[in-house]
């Protein structure tokens, strides 16, 4: 029992650990507030929803690292067009070495992703509630893909046609991996 637990936690832990790696190599001022307003309007979120449990604003950002890095996300996509004069899409065009901008463009699209497969089926709000550790799984499978993207490409921004795939992709593997882990278990 207790391995099937380390198992279902380690892809959590890996995107934790990914993020603060890169948050310590990268060093980027804009990024790192977006990640810690990030994790304070998860934190306050939740101690609003559970004020009775006194913890839970600081292990929950840290159980769902998904929600936590779509709000920085959104923040950080914000305040990216806002330093290049409106034009948003000049930030998503980094460098094929920076992991961390492609780690939140990876979160973007994740969650334009499951927007998309939520509205075209509502079982997929549970598993995105009761299933950080596929997500999880599925945030550094994007995050690689991207990172694919960026060095064949280069510093050029996201074809509209790969953020199609990815977006109609990434509902397919959740769905095919909900099914896969009901037929398991």
């Amino acid at each position: 029992m207790s391995g099937t637990v380390l198992l279902a936690l380690l892809p959590i832990a890996a995107v934790n650990l990914y993020l603060l790696w890169w948050l310590i190599v990268r060093q980027d001022a804009q990024i790192t507030a977006s990640v810690l307003a990030g994790w304070l309007i998860l934190a306050l979120g939740s101690k609003v929803m559970r004020p009775e449990q006194a913890l839970v604003p600081v292990w929950l950002p840290f159980l769902y690292p998904y929600v936590w890095l779509g709000l920085a996300a959104v923040l950080w996509m914000l305040m990216a067009g806002r330093g290049s004069g409106g034009r948003v899409a000049a930030r998503f065009a980094p460098a094929p070495h920076d992991g961390l901008q492609s780690l939140m463009v990876a979160a973007l699209l994740l969650h334009a992703s499951l927007a998309m497969a939520l509205l075209m089926a509502s079982p997929l709000a549970r598993l995105y509630v009761f299933s950080p550790s596929l997500l999880c799984l599925l945030l550094l499978a994007c995050t690689f893909i991207v990172r694919l993207y960026q060095l064949r490409r280069g510093p050029r921004p996201l074809g509209v046609l790969f953020v199609l795939v990815v977006c109609a992709g990434l509902p397919v593997l959740v769905v095919g991996a909900a099914r896969w882990l009901q037929a398991a278990g």
